[in-house]
């Protein structure tokens, strides 16, 4: 995340080897239209380890003063580095990973007045061998576009998801509901934490493509017109469209996606840019 830049998008260049599948993954993120100064940090990486395989991540930051970055910067920071060092399996892996930054985030938090209230949500795939894992706090989104329809994977750790799941609360209610925006957990907010972990491995094919949003986006954006625009034919035009509607909205907050997707691979890709192989 470069502080000085309204807008940050980086493709990697990667080599292609011979394989069946490969992706494609681009990241975006804007501070918006109303915010100073960015809280959001997104992170892909390419282990180069058949065993750790690719790793995508948002992370939305909260406490105000600037220090709501200080959070999602740690969260992308310490999370990658110890899921690569761990030896346990992929799910394992990110859970730990996630509560050891929950304590590392929180010790922070509580070592100065000015870092106190800080957090941030945070929402990570792995993708392994057409395998994909997902750990998943807060509001942050993963949404699986396959054959024409958007699925969200991840459940909003959220005051009006918890009145859905009662039946206290309509989905149509929720959009309009005062505290939409109060979340019940995030990194650094508390010692005991509950990680979404996906609840089985999830095989990827070809044409499916997996969305990573902060909340500044789905605030703004409906399902519905995600889902539209994720029909687009590239990555960047994509990630372009779904921004360019979230500030048309207002853009009350900061935006950011990590797009995927899964291509099949044909000889002749070698100098191709933002590939990865299966």
């Amino acid at each position: 995340k470069k502080k000085n830049k309204r807008k940050i998008i980086q493709n990697n260049n990667l080599k292609v080897k011979d394989s069946a599948l490969i992706l494609d993954y681009l990241f975006k993120t804007d501070t918006g239209l109303v915010r100073d100064n960015n809280e959001d940090a997104v992170k892909c990486i390419n282990f180069n380890d058949k065993n750790k395989g690719f790793l995508a991540m948002v992370a939305d930051g909260m406490g105000g003063h600037k220090f709501g970055e200080v959070a999602s910067q740690m969260a992308t920071d310490i999370i990658p580095k110890l899921y690569f060092e761990y030896s346990l399996d992929f799910s394992k892996s990110l859970k730990k990973a996630y509560e050891e930054a929950n304590r590392k985030i929180l010790e922070k938090s509580n070592s100065n007045s000015k870092y106190s209230g800080m957090g941030t949500t945070c929402t990570t795939i792995v993708i392994n061998n057409n395998k994909m894992y997902f750990a998943h706090v807060g509001d942050s989104r993963l949404y699986l576009y396959r054959n024409g329809n958007l699925i969200q994977l991840s459940k909003d750790q959220t005051l009006v998801q918890k009145m859905i799941d009662k039946g206290t609360l309509t989905k149509l209610q929720a959009k309009n509901y005062p505290q939409k925006n109060v979340i019940w957990q995030a990194l650094g907010t508390k010692k005991n934490l509950e990680v979404q972990l996906s609840k089985k491995e999830f095989t990827l094919y070809e044409n499916d493509r997996l969305l990573l949003c902060s909340d500044g986006l789905t605030d703004m954006v409906e399902d519905m017109e995600i889902n539209q625009i994720m029909q687009l034919k590239s990555l960047s035009m994509i990630a372009s469209c779904l921004i360019a509607l979230a500030k048309d909205k207002g853009g009350y907050d900061n935006i950011s996606v990590a797009l995927i997707q899964i291509d099949k691979y044909h000889r002749g890709l070698e100098n191709k840019n933002t590939r990865e192989v299966f």
